[in-house]
């Protein structure tokens, strides 16, 4: 539980692998316990990363608000549930200076049956859960509209929101307590009021995609990588 202030609160990168382990304290086994001592292992090596983040006064008029949700379908060998993973970022003018604001990795509620399925869960808990509230009340703190621009990898997800209904996804409203809808509206049909910023949703490459981490346990070249682009060094 310690590891997971830490996680929670300074290091994303272990957050991943500390919720997959919480998850089977009442079924622990010798794999359990070779992932912790791995964990350890990794955390005695890694003790002087640090996650940084600045912005300034000049970033005031171009403040946006980033998240990258994220989704593995059914790559826990532990859990048959897919997981959902989100990194939410502030951008300042021209996204050169940056500042994390939250992340988290979840197990999903049912299990997916395809990618899309999975991707577009994680899209509405991410909106819902963490972008809006935090649109909200950047809004309120800046006295200004704020902009969302979530990231998402998933062509099939973009779809179906754009079009507000994918036959192959009529049961999430029941399975997942997700209603594609609410997505088409946040994104599509959302009417800008003076006080509101507006909710953008974008194609974004797997390989810069900053919620990967989040979701699946990475080859070591590609961890690397996926910790760097968090700004942790």
């Amino acid at each position: 539980m310690k590891l997971l202030y830490a996680a929670r609160m300074s290091r994303p990168d272990l957050c991943t692998a500390i919720t997959r382990l919480a998850s089977r304290i009442s079924r622990w086994d010798k794999d359990c316990d070779r992932r912790t001592h791995r964990l350890y292992d990794y955390v005695r090596t890694s003790a002087n990363v640090r996650l940084k983040g600045c912005l300034s006064t000049d970033d005031f008029d171009e403040f946006v608000i980033h998240t990258w949700p994220d989704a593995d379908q059914n790559g826990d060998a532990m859990s048959s549930k897919s997981t959902s993973g989100r990194y939410v970022e502030f951008h300042g003018k021209g996204g050169a200076n940056t500042c994390p604001a939250c992340w988290s990795a979840s197990k999903q509620t049912a299990t997916c049956s395809s990618t899309c399925e999975a991707e577009t869960v994680s899209l509405s808990d991410c909106m819902k859960k963490d972008a809006i509230p935090i649109q909200m009340l950047m809004s309120l703190l800046l006295g200004k509209p704020v902009d969302v621009v979530a990231h998402e990898d998933n062509a099939a997800c973009i779809i179906a929101v754009q079009k507000g209904y994918s036959p192959a996804l009529r049961a999430l409203p029941r399975t997942q307590r997700c209603a594609i809808g609410t997505l088409h509206e946040i994104f599509h049909e959302h009417v800008q009021k003076p006080d509101e910023g507006r909710c953008l949703l974008g194609k974004e490459p797997t390989e810069t995609h900053k919620g990967d981490i989040f979701t699946k346990e990475l080859q070591p070249h590609k961890f690397k990588v996926a910790v760097q682009m968090l700004k942790m060094s």
